[in-house]
């Protein structure tokens, strides 16, 4: 599942990974793929990953075994395991895009998410990986996309939500088909109404989504999600 020493350091390019990650992960790799318990880990957690894919309700106990699984890893691989997880899961998260129609230009910058936490851990706390790899979680199982600027998460209702769309006079009951609203900081201010509009008109016709019934997320960094 996890691709070969030749072909990683272009997988992990494509996902924005940062220039002085990406050695250290090839070098890495070798210890991973000979350590028998590790190799096993490693394909449980991306196989648990890509369970079901594209199936909403899983993203809390996904984030609760990759947790509880990464004292597992090796300790010389530590916070990368995450990245060699979201690796091997790669090619199903492409085939769920492929099978869907998902533009490749969307699927590369949702998915370059990985690369943009990496970067940002590293700032914030001096060392290297992601370990604490649950905002990833919905990029790879076809859940969220980024279009422009914003990000856009399949979700359904929650009950708080859905009192106060009720109270506003919609009909929207705990668990209609929602699409949440992410607005990463990385790429500077906030981003005009006018080009929000453009990048949001796209998103009304997701599939299985109700344009009316919309919840947004205050901005947030990336690797920090705050879900309605």
């Amino acid at each position: 599942m996890l691709p070969d020493a030749d072909e990683l350091p272009e997988v992990l390019l494509d996902l924005a990974v940062p220039h002085e990650d990406i050695n250290e992960l090839v070098r890495l790799r070798r210890e991973l793929t000979r350590n028998t318990d590790a190799a096993r880990l490693l394909e449980e957690c991306a196989g648990e990953l890509v369970k079901d894919i594209g199936e909403h309700g899983h993203w809390d106990r996904l984030t609760a075994l990759l947790l509880a699984r990464l004292p597992e890893a090796p300790p010389e691989i530590g916070g990368y395991f995450p990245v060699y997880v979201f690796a091997a899961a790669l090619p199903y998260t492409r085939a769920y895009h492929r099978e869907r129609g998902i533009p490749a230009d969307v699927s590369r910058r949702t998915l370059a998410d990985l690369g943009r936490n990496v970067a940002v851990h590293r700032r914030r706390y001096g060392e290297p990986g992601l370990p604490y790899p649950q905002w990833l979680v919905p990029h790879f199982r076809g859940e969220l996309y980024q279009l422009g600027r914003l990000q856009f998460e399949r979700a359904r209702l929650g009950e708080r939500t859905a009192q106060a769309l009720t109270a506003a006079g919609l009909d929207a009951g705990p668990g209609t088909p929602c699409l949440n609203l992410h607005i990463p900081d990385y790429p500077g201010r906030s981003p005009r109404p006018r080009a929000t509009a453009r990048w949001t008109w796209p998103a009304r016709s997701s599939p299985g989504t109700s344009p009316r019934n919309t919840t947004r997320s205050r901005p947030a960094t990336p690797g920090c999600s705050t879900r309605s």
